[in-house]
């Protein structure tokens, strides 16, 4: 613990420690998380955007643990989505962390709840551009779901298409192929 985080930040890190000691012992399938700690500092006005020094919110916390039910808890409580932290790029946004992390499941949450699905986060590159980049199908077809833009260019200029191409990402471009004709059709 860091003198510089609030009671939110502490409790959201034991969730994620003792995940991460299930995951170790094979046993997160068992895993059956207390939020309730989570719950109370919440309804007693915990502060779900705190930063502590290294720009880190409870939801950056929960994100990385991939805690999807604290996440939900923090997003009800207006946890900012839009904000960065130095662990995932500063100019990052939640869903650009989702998605690095290759966390389908809270990439969908974060866009349930209105996460800027083509922002542009650290060198101006999209959540998308970064899955693409990353050859990671899954969770270029979770943004996709989530209406991201095929055309939406990266920093560096080049579209979704262009990154899998260049990068030799054979199932993300059969991917955004199929979404581009897709569009088309409609």
């Amino acid at each position: 613990p860091s003198a510089d985080q609030t009671a939110l930040h502490l409790a959201v890190s034991m969730l994620h420690d003792q995940a991460e000691e299930a995951a170790d012992w094979g046993e997160e399938d068992e895993l059956e998380l207390d939020h309730g700690l989570v719950q109370l500092l919440l309804r007693h006005d915990a502060e779900p955007n705190a930063v502590g020094l290294d720009g880190q919110t409870p939801l950056h916390i929960a994100i990385m643990g991939g805690l999807h039910d604290a996440a939900a808890l923090l997003i009800e409580a207006k946890a900012d989505l839009s904000l960065g932290c130095k662990a995932f790029g500063a100019n990052n946004k939640a869903l650009h962390q989702a998605t690095i992390t290759r966390d389908v499941r809270m990439i969908q949450l974060l866009a349930e709840h209105g996460a800027v699905v083509d922002a542009q986060g650290r060198d101006g590159w999209t959540a998308l551009c970064l899955a693409v980049r990353s050859g990671a199908v899954d969770t270029a077809k979770a943004l996709l779901d989530a209406r991201a833009d095929v055309h939406t260019a990266s920093g560096n200029g080049k579209t979704p298409i262009e990154i899998a191409t260049i990068n030799g990402k054979k199932g993300v471009i059969e991917l955004l192929e199929a979404r581009e004709l897709e569009e088309a059709r409609e």
